[in-house]
């Protein structure tokens, strides 16, 4: 499996992250339940887990995810 650390992906997701966990810390100010930001920052991760490994030749998360399963 190819490191995502160190492509766009990595840095991407975990900017993502980070603007989803300040609008779970601000949401009594925003009026938003903490669940709305949390599930797109995870869709979001996933897509471009999923464009990465479309354009880097792909099928290693799908191995991944069924030797888990």
């Amino acid at each position: 499996m190819h490191n995502l650390v160190n492509s766009w992906t990595g840095y991407l997701s975990l900017v993502v992250f980070i603007l989803a966990y300040a609008l779970v810390i601000f949401e009594n100010r925003l009026h938003l339940r903490k669940s709305k930001p949390v599930l797109l920052a995870g869709c979001l991760m996933w897509a471009f887990v999923a464009l990465y490994e479309s354009a880097n030749g792909g099928g290693q998360v799908e191995e991944h995810v069924k030797r888990l399963i």
